[in-house]
């Protein structure tokens, strides 16, 4: 498996003790709402979202920029227009906006369950100072980052954990089915089948579509879809034209920001004859790994780093990676090839 990878399922894995799902120790609909800290995924931003009560009749969204948000669009439960939307800032104070207009992606000939949402103003500042969360989508090209588990088209992200918000604002973990490239849909696994994911995941039932299903690389949430059947998600890289067309055409200043998995290697350009630990060849890109999280580094940083265990894996394009495997510290060091 490939450095990338192991920082996707590292981000989730290293993070599951206490099985605490819900990631609101008190919500109020219409009122202050406190966060929980207890939740195994308590420090991850989710205020990016949209919530209502259990019992509503509206789907949850989830912002892609500051303007705009995405939702399912089945049934009879979709976001309509006027809907005023709640959000719940870091501080737990609530926030509203108004659903202003929307559009349906349409991927001719077939038509997707994605509502692309303009909000009546931007949000605001958050509580802590800075511009309130939104959330990147996978960049298109993420599949030459990653290696698929049987290779040939399946899809790269398979067996990759993700975490799944339900209606009852749980933080649930599931596991990415395949095929997903190329098509308006990705499957997950229920329950998980690797480690102790399964304590942490649910099947969905009626009422959580629309919910957001996310990935974690570098530990930064990258939305991934929404519920659209109960393993079934909206695939949002897949549509990334279509929701860019409807922000252009609902009069949106923004456009979706994609996560490039290439920004997390260090590209070291014409290394021929390099050997990092006994593991020798060809290599132009490198991740560390450490317990504080990832590291980007140029081959000068290598040079100054101390011995230790590592792991090589291979990339599509034939590059390599490198991961530090060595409890406490990075412990790289590249040299001539003896």
């Amino acid at each position: 498996m490939a450095a990338i990878d192991d920082l996707i399922n590292d981000a989730i894995d290293d993070r599951l003790t206490g099985v605490d799902l819900q990631i609101f120790s008190s919500y109020v609909q219409g009122g202050t709402s406190t966060w929980s800290t207890s939740a195994w995924c308590a420090d991850f931003d989710f205020s990016g979202m949209s919530f209502f009560d259990d019992d509503t009749t509206n789907f949850n969204t989830v912002l892609i920029s500051p303007r705009n948000a995405l939702s399912s669009a089945h049934g009879g439960t979709d976001v309509a227009l006027g809907s005023e939307l709640e959000f719940v800032d870091r501080d737990g104070t609530l926030v509203t906006r108004t659903v202003a207009s929307r559009e349906k992606v349409a991927d001719n000939p077939i038509e997707t369950d994605t509502w692309v949402i303009h909000l009546n103003a931007d949000m605001p500042i958050n509580s802590n100072g800075v511009p309130w969360t939104f959330y990147k989508v996978l960049a298109e090209n993420y599949d030459d980052f990653l290696v698929s588990p049987t290779g040939g088209s399946a899809e790269p992200l398979k067996g990759n954990p993700v975490i799944v918000i339900d209606a009852q604002r749980k933080g649930l973990v599931h596991e990415v089915g395949a095929p997903a490239l190329d098509s308006l849909k990705f499957t997950r696994i229920i329950p998980p089948v690797t480690g102790d994911r399964s304590d942490y995941s649910e099947a969905l039932v009626g009422g959580d579509s629309s919910n957001p299903t996310f990935v974690v690389v570098d530990d930064e949430l990258v939305v991934v879809g929404n519920h659209w059947f109960a393993n079934q998600d909206s695939n949002f890289t897949t549509n990334i034209s279509g929701i860019n067309t409807a922000m252009s055409n609902l009069g949106s200043a923004y456009q979706l920001t994609q996560y490039n998995l290439g920004a997390v290697l260090q590209s070291v350009s014409q290394v021929t004859a390099l050997s990092v630990m006994g593991i020798a060849g060809p290599a132009r890109s490198f991740v560390a790994k450490t317990p504080a999280g990832a590291g980007i580094f140029s081959l000068a940083a290598f040079q100054s780093l101390s011995d230790g265990m590592v792991e090589g894996q291979s990339l599509r394009d034939g590059t390599a990676q490198f991961q530090s495997r060595v409890d406490g510290k990075t412990a790289f060091q590249s040299r001539p090839q003896q």
